[in-house]
């Protein structure tokens, strides 16, 4: 699906009257699966990529949140940079790939 398509001038709105009808706490949910579901209409190989991307930044965010409790400031620092650093330039990979 392209964004100048008529199929996306159906699919868009449709997404978002949903998203303001159902509850707060599915929203992301339903943007979740909204979104795998337009790119895979794209092409379904690269459900994988997007899938290990979500892994990845959702992984990234697990570990800034339990770093958060670390007491040494340097250390809370030096984790929370390194962790932004590895899931940055694995999404950048994966984004390479999906060039390729």
């Amino acid at each position: 699906m392209q964004f100048n398509s008529y199929y996306f001038l159906l699919f868009f709105p449709v997404v978002l009257l949903i998203y303001f009808f159902i509850p707060a706490k599915l929203r992301y949910v339903w943007l979740l699966i909204s979104s795998y579901y337009f790119y895979m209409s794209w092409n379904p190989q690269f459900a994988i990529l997007i899938l290990s991307s979500t892994v990845v930044t959702y992984s990234c965010g697990i570990v800034l949140d339990k770093a958060n409790g670390l007491e040494d400031e340097n250390e809370k620092k030096k984790v929370k940079k390194r962790c932004i650093v590895i899931a940055l330039t694995i999404n950048l990979l994966i984004l390479r790939l999906m060039i390729i």
